[in-house]
């Protein structure tokens, strides 16, 4: 269901915000992270060794896992967050924007930059180099694990306390044999050789992981811990809506626009993912403006879900290993069809080994395939599911905004 944006005024005059509060931005500082941040199960834990980092008394080693849009790179803002309010350097990478030998040179380069005093922060792949390091000394470096690994510590060690964090592993485990065993083996000798005061996080889906753990056990035996990501509980994520929500109203008023029973049905259906959540959430925002109410009620989403909810329903029947793939047909191509590639991108997965999966599925009859090799959700089966839901019955929970005194 394809929902028009409102202008922005529209935002302010019936819910009073400056604008959807659960739209997706591009680029979030960390600040705006950490002050979004609902703490879940494990969080504690987290901040507590970061803390332990900043304060000198110990390093990090740590590892986020989970599927897409489940917190992980929230996570690692977080991090950055309190390493910079600490004064310290944060090396920010995403590998997801690189491949082959690019982020070996990123890191060598800004590393070497970083060492020499120059103040280079890797911003979500946005690099500005002031140094020009000669191609046969740079080829010489990228060679060695070894060398990489002394070059970046030696940049860490001047800024404690200091944080080197690495997103979209996925794509490092699709580089060339050589080039992968470069990269994890250089990472391997930094966390073998790093002093207190230095972070080293990563955050991956939880397959990357596996594999991460059967190709370079020296490396995952070496990890602090691994944080696996929670979905959110129903009272978790009435508190990451209110704390979006606040975050954007135009004037502090104890009024919440949006009634807990829609934050509720919205999360049981998209099982507890922060990205889901807020995607659904977004859409409905919009469509109470262009419907000129003041509420997102039990009304507006109950319109969206006669399209939405026998697909979410369909994929929740499913057995737990489909379940991922599923909820990228259904939540990101719409039911399909779409091609392998665009959906092993979005599974963060290897294209080989993702289209055994999906022939599995075929074969099982949860999708199907097209003429032209492109899978798809047959509509039928969502129709079936309509045709069977029952009315929604009133919940049971009895979770609640928090109630405050506006000042």
């Amino acid at each position: 269901m394809s929902i028009s944006t409102p202008p922005i005024r529209a935002y302010e005059k019936l819910l009073g915000l400056k604008r959807n509060p659960f739209k997706t931005l591009s680029i979030i500082s960390p600040e705006e992270a950490s002050a979004l941040f609902v703490k879940q199960e494990g969080d504690g834990l987290l901040l507590a060794m970061v803390a332990e980092t900043i304060a000198g008394s110990g390093s990090a080693f740590i590892a986020l896992t989970g599927p897409k849009g489940s917190g992980r790179t929230h996570r690692l803002m977080v991090i950055e967050d309190s390493i910079e309010r600490a004064g310290g350097k944060v090396l920010y990478f995403d590998v997801a924007m690189a491949s082959g030998p690019d982020i070996l040179d990123r890191l060598i380069k800004t590393a070497m930059s970083l060492s020499a005093g120059i103040a280079v922060k890797i911003k979500r792949g946005l690099l500005g180099y002031t140094e020009t390091i000669p191609e046969e000394e740079l080829e010489e470096i990228r060679s060695s694990p070894v060398k990489i690994g002394d070059i970046i510590l030696d940049a860490l060690e001047k800024h404690r306390p200091a944080a080197i964090l690495l997103d979209g592993l996925h794509n490092a485990i699709q580089m060339g044999e050589y080039w992968r065993f470069i990269f994890f083996e250089a990472i391997r000798e930094i966390v073998s050789s790093m002093p207190e005061g230095i972070v080293v996080a990563m955050a991956m889906s939880n397959g990357t992981y596996e594999k991460i753990d059967e190709s370079f056990p020296a490396l995952s035996s070496r990890l602090h811990h691994r944080f696996l990501m929670h979905p959110l509980t129903n009272e978790e994520a009435l508190m990451l809506v209110e704390r979006r929500v606040r975050a954007y109203q135009v004037h502090r008023s104890a009024q919440m626009p949006i009634e807990e029973e829609v934050v509720v049905r919205a999360n049981e259906l998209i099982e507890g993912n922060p990205r889901r959540l807020l995607k659904l959430l977004s859409r409905a925002v919009d469509l109470t403006v262009l419907l000129g109410k003041r509420m997102v009620d039990m009304e507006v989403l109950g319109s969206m879900l006669k399209v939405d909810e026998p697909k979410f329903e369909y994929v929740k029947k499913a057995v737990d290993k489909y379940k991922d793939e599923l909820f990228v047909l259904v939540d990101e191509f719409d039911g399909g069809p779409a091609e392998l590639e665009a959906i092993a991108e979005a599974m963060e997965a290897i294209p080989s080994e993702e289209r055994v999966k999906l022939e599995a599925m075929v074969i099982a009859g949860l999708i199907e395939k097209d003429s032209a090799g492109r899978y798809y959700v047959p509509p039928d089966r969502f129709l079936k599911e309509r045709e069977e839901k029952e009315e929604l019955t009133k919940p049971k929970w009895k979770l609640r905004f928090r109630r405050r005194k506006i000042r």
